[in-house]
């Protein structure tokens, strides 16, 4: 449908080429994962723990697999082993260090990530405890109001809008809430 639509309407490179990857990633997948083990994250970090478990004769199930697995994941330059592989050219890059940097901050607008980022900036002015996951954040003294977040792509700015109503009529810092979802 990616490549109907680029054949009919005018679009950029950067779009043209962005589909053309997309098409040799789902290529890959459906033939041999094994061909993105150094462009596809889950698939760099598969290979790199099949190797760490045969060099050890180790099973899936041992402790350092779980600590290999966080430390691939590690952000920091000198701690990640993604960036270890990228020094070694293990891995190729799709993005500079600038976008990565930006991306830390400035999420795409129209994702979950941006919603979840105006949620903690106003937790964080109102000194409102919280605790998020990839779906729920969770508010108040007692992490008692529950916003859910299901739909990657939701960017439902009423949500935040209700919060900031609730916030400014229960005042969470000093009031325990009885439950309050707010769901789309």
């Amino acid at each position: 449908m990616a490549q109907k639509y680029i054949e009919h309407y005018p679009v950029s490179e950067e779009l043209k080429e962005a589909v053309e990857k997309w098409q040799y990633v789902l290529d890959c997948l459906d033939t041999d994962p094994d061909k993105l083990s150094r462009e596809i994250d889950w698939v760099i970090k598969r290979r790199m723990i099949n190797s760490f478990l045969e060099k050890r004769d180790l099973t899936w199930n041992d402790p350092r697999v779980f600590m290999l697995d966080l430390q691939y994941h590690d952000i920091r330059l000198n701690r990640g082993l993604y960036y270890l592989l990228e020094r070694k050219g293990a891995v190729e890059r799709i993005v500079s260090d600038d976008h990565i940097i930006k991306a830390k901050t400035e999420p795409p607008p129209d994702t979950r990530a941006k919603m979840r980022g105006e949620f903690i900036k106003l937790a964080r002015q109102n000194s409102i405890q919280y605790d998020l996951d990839w779906s729920n954040i969770r508010l108040g003294n007692l992490l008692n109001v529950r916003v859910i977040c299901n739909n990657p792509f939701e960017t439902d700015t009423e949500k935040v809008a209700e919060l900031v109503r609730t916030i400014q009529k229960t005042n969470l810092r000093k009031t325990s809430l009885s439950k309050l979802v707010i769901q789309s």
